[in-house]
């Protein structure tokens, strides 16, 4: 596997190298993934444009699949594993729901509700509280989607998300990182031990959103930072 980190200045050029190392992935499924939509718009763009430089075609590859942050920890983190929540029954989950503050705090097992909830399923370590991540109409709380994906990744050390993406992807590009916050960084850190290879690309002080509250890494200001400590 290659893990890279790409932090250069606006203009520099870092997404056209993201998009030349995607294209150049002829064996293997590639994710390219950023945060908003805008950011997946233009990517398209640039691989339309750069795919048919290279090959004659005005299209994008086919093994190429370009999905924003969130949409890639909803389908690829989350749905497959929502049976993880509770061990009774299966949560629906129909989608996302976009905070800009902190959502549900999490509940202390010794919190009296935790231990009835303990209780009913019999063995905690088993369990995920639903109340902390999902609305009660079945969407997920934005800034919980790489939280529960890491969490079911690392429940019983089964490593079972990221054993699933390395099936699915060999490679792995996120264009704009400096946006990444969390336990995005902790989910990424499983990814970065995979077999998928992993290509990043930021500029630190083009962080404009704060796309995530967690207190999780919240001493980290960016993804730079966070490879540095590590």
């Amino acid at each position: 596997m290659t893990n890279k980190l790409i932090v250069a200045a606006a203009g520099s050029g870092k997404t056209k190298l993201l998009v030349e190392e995607a294209l150049a992935v002829k064996d293997g499924n590639v994710l390219i993934t950023t945060y908003t939509l805008e950011n997946v718009r233009a990517l398209r763009e640039k691989l339309t444009k750069t795919a048919g430089e290279q090959n004659g075609l005005k299209v994008i590859p086919p093994n190429i699949q370009i999905k924003t942050w969130y949409s890639f920890l909803l389908q690829d983190g989350v749905k497959p594993y929502k049976n993880q929540m509770c061990s009774q029954k299966t949560i629906p989950i129909n989608g996302i729901a976009f905070v800009n503050q902190r959502s549900v705090p999490f509940i202390p097992k010794n919190d009296p509700k935790e231990k009835e909830l303990q209780l009913q399923n019999n063995n905690y370590e088993e369990y995920i509280n639903p109340a902390h991540y999902i609305t009660n109409n079945g969407l997920m709380f934005s800034d919980k989607l790489s939280k529960f994906s890491w969490e079911c990744n690392n429940k019983n050390r089964a490593n079972i998300v990221v054993n699933r993406l390395a099936e699915i992807y060999s490679h792995i590009f996120i264009d704009e990182a400096q946006d990444l916050a969390g336990y995005d960084y902790e989910f990424l850190s499983d990814i970065f031990n995979s077999p998928i290879n992993t290509f990043l690309v930021c500029d630190p002080r083009q962080k404009i959103y704060s796309t995530n509250l967690s207190a999780k890494n919240k001493n980290c200001k960016d993804i730079y930072q966070y490879v540095e400590n590590k």
